[in-house]
């Protein structure tokens, strides 16, 4: 089973989408996580809002994902911890969907739907 650890900032206006996402989102093969700790992170997949986007964008370099211009203090701590995860040996493999700030949520989910889990 793929697990899609999603991330969010309830207290930042439109960052909360991947989390909203996984309660409501079902897709066979596919177990989505609610994280606010970087240390719940095991290789996978991890869903997340960015600014800066029009589309949904898959990163698979933790360096890309520093220049996708997160949209709170938030993401550079993801960003940051995951990098360090990486360089510690506890995390070998991690994809990050990118979801575009402000994204419709019918959207997203159809995005996701094609993305999960063969896709990714």
């Amino acid at each position: 089973m793929l697990k899609v650890f999603c991330f969010g900032n309830e207290w930042v206006e439109g960052d909360s989408l991947a989390k909203e996402l996984a309660d409501e989102l079902e897709i066979d093969g596919v177990k989505f996580i609610k994280c606010d700790d970087v240390e719940d992170v095991e290789d996978g997949v991890i869903l997340d809002v960015v600014r800066g986007l029009d589309d949904v964008q898959v990163v698979t370099e933790l360096d890309r994902f520093k220049s996708l211009q997160p949209c709170s203090a938030h993401d550079l701590d993801l960003a940051f911890f995951l990098k360090l995860l990486k360089e510690m040996g506890h995390l070998n493999e991690v994809k990050i969907i990118c979801l575009p700030m402000g994204m419709e949520k019918e959207r997203a989910k159809k995005e996701l739907r094609r993305l999960l889990p063969d896709n990714i």
